[in-house]
């Protein structure tokens, strides 16, 4: 498996920083539960990281061993609505890859007139970074930006393949498993709202499925100082 070692990468204010063993830029699923299973296959307990767009204030991708870079992980992908509950409104929903940046998929959605529930201040982020450190806008009736991704697959250790949701998921547990009986699929509470902010530490992130909305507009008003407008 190709792989860089003098990559130097540090966040983006370069509090942060070092110069990973293997930087690795994976572009599929399999390609990430490979590097996962090759980082096990050490005896001295090789660690694996993903990088989001480095914008986390806090040590979190940093590692001397094993780097996934989002780079090739930024495609939208099938819907696939044979294994999705009947129920859905499938023309809310896009499913896209964990490297996505922010900008990429509101422009994505912007192309069919469609937006997410809320933004923060910054949209540079890959969307599985904002979701993992639970980024979060300043609409007060919306929550964090991870309220919105409805499903998560995930690479786990072993090279294990995850789909998680929480209870009562979008995913119909029968024809999924009828197709994809590698992948585990996980409809619980408590798993989902680990993987929703886990920081990374629960497994890599290959892709989201994401619920969004008809396109919106903001508005802005000002008051004085006596509360008139």
């Amino acid at each position: 498996m190709h792989y860089n070692s003098d990559i130097e990468w540090s966040n983006h204010i370069g509090e942060y920083g070092h110069t990973p063993d293997r930087t690795f830029y994976p572009a599929t699923w399999d390609e990430i539960t490979n590097i996962i299973t090759l980082a096990e296959s050490f005896e001295n307990n090789i660690k694996v990281r993903a990088s989001g767009s480095g914008h986390s204030w806090s040590p979190v991708c940093p590692t001397p061993n094993f780097m996934i870079m989002p780079d090739k992980l930024r495609k939208e992908l099938p819907l696939e609505p044979d294994t999705l509950n009947q129920n859905n409104n499938l023309t809310n929903l896009v499913r896209i890859q964990s490297g996505m940046r922010i900008r990429e998929l509101n422009q994505l959605l912007d192309n069919r007139n469609k937006a997410l529930k809320v933004l923060g201040g910054f949209d540079g982020q890959t969307i599985a970074g904002v979701c993992q450190t639970s980024t979060h806008g300043s609409v007060i009736n919306a929550g964090p930006l991870y309220e919105c991704i409805l499903s998560y697959d995930v690479a786990g250790s072993g090279g294990k393949k995850y789909r998680i949701e929480p209870k009562n998921g979008i995913t119909d547990v029968i024809r999924f498993q009828e197709k994809y009986p590698e992948v585990i699929l996980v409809q619980d509470d408590d798993w989902y709202n680990a993987i929703s902010v886990g920081i990374g530490t629960l497994g890599i992130i290959y892709s989201v499925i994401i619920e969004v909305t008809d396109a919106f507009y903001l508005k802005e008003e000002h008051k004085n100082q006596t509360g008139l407008m």
